[in-house]
């Protein structure tokens, strides 16, 4: 059969004392650095909240009526004289 390695940590007390306490899950560095990964993250949602900007509108792949154009050949027309 396959041996596996197992630790066990065993704290004894009184009766009267009641359990121990729990040890932290976390090292305090692991901590903070999830700390400040969720800051960070609630800082980029807040960025893409405030920017709700119609500016794609503009673009020219959102342009509804570029594929006529380019078919009826009415794209990059210069009003310019040359």
């Amino acid at each position: 059969e396959e041996m596996r390695k197992q630790k066990l940590t065993v704290k004894l007390t009184d009766a009267a004392s009641g359990p121990p306490g729990r040890e932290p899950v976390f090292s305090e560095e692991e901590r903070k650095a999830m700390m400040l990964d969720a800051y960070r993250r609630q800082e980029e949602l807040k960025k893409l909240e405030q920017d709700d900007d119609d500016e794609y509108h503009n673009a020219s792949w959102a342009d509804s009526s570029s594929l006529k154009r380019s078919f009826q050949g009415l794209t990059n027309i210069s009003w310019k004289p040359k």
